[in-house]
């Protein structure tokens, strides 16, 4: 019996119009009331989470969200945190200078000045009306070199993205783990971070197995807790790279692709 689904929200959860659908709150409310952890596992803040964690009804301390790819897991409630993986404000000095060399833009969420970016640009303000969170123009270099910050991210158009790959320095390959969120942005997180890391943290946490894990998404960010789980799900509308490393394959996410796996793997829907 599967008792632990971790869901990615944007691509996969949510619909092409960042919505919930009424068939996937049906089919997560029918999960959870036969006793199946639900647990929404994004690359957005936990301020961009909230919102849906609540129409979903998972807003007490028996629920938990695992925010920023990963970097942060969370009690829903009170905001009690069961894991972090930080990096400092050394790291978004250094990934400042590498995005100045590849010419694409950045922006970083701080544990004290939340979504900050050295230099106002279009993609910070779309992390941040996505998530509802402000903007603060602030240079890396001005904050203590060991502050906490949670993630960077490099962010471009999705061309200039896909050419990136090749260009990062193998230093930086090295120390960070660095994952694909969505077609503007390249994440650096720190290296234990990650989906798949979190994702068994708290399956550990509420005294499961790995085999009673079903993971679902769309996005690169999403491999890492796709390979952990016992079932691995991509959605419909992933990439052939995301589809490659799953067990199953899901309708899109226009189609309700969530509900269907809830509804083939817990509720038994024919």
């Amino acid at each position: 019996m599967y008792k632990l689904i971790a869901i990615d929200m944007d691509g996969t959860l949510l619909n092409s119009d960042h919505a919930l659908t009424q068939r996937v709150i049906n089919a997560v409310s029918a999960a959870t009331e036969k006793g199946v952890h639900i647990v929404l596992a994004s690359g957005r803040p936990t301020a961009g989470m909230l919102t849906t964690l609540s129409e979903l009804g998972l807003t007490t301390d028996e629920h938990y969200m695992l925010a920023y790819n990963g970097s942060l897991s969370l009690k829903v409630a009170s905001q009690d945190v069961l894991r972090s993986r930080m990096l400092t404000a050394q790291d978004a000095v250094e990934l400042q200078q590498l995005a100045r060399q590849l010419g694409v833009n950045t922006h970083a969420f701080c544990t004290t000045n939340g979504l900050i970016t050295p230099t106002h640009n279009k993609y910070a303000d779309i992390e941040g009306s996505t998530n509802a969170v402000l903007v603060t123009e602030l240079d890396y270099q001005q904050l203590n070199p060991q502050q906490s910050i949670i993630k960077v991210l490099l962010t471009a158009e999705p061309e200039k993205i896909d050419r990136l790959k090749d260009k990062i320095p193998q230093a930086f390959i090295d120390k960070y783990m660095v994952v694909r969120s969505a077609g503007i942005f390249l994440e650096f997180l720190h290296k234990d971070s990650g989906k798949g890391a979190a994702v068994q943290a708290l399956t550990e946490h509420l005294g499961l197995r790995r085999e009673q894990v079903i993971c679902i998404g769309d996005q690169g960010n999403d491999i890492s807790m796709m390979e952990y789980a016992g079932v691995g799900v991509a959605m419909g509308n992933a990439g052939d790279e995301i589809k490659a490393v799953a067990n199953y394959i899901t309708t899109s996410n226009d189609q309700h692709g969530v509900a269907h796996v809830l509804e083939k793997f817990i509720l038994n829907h024919r």
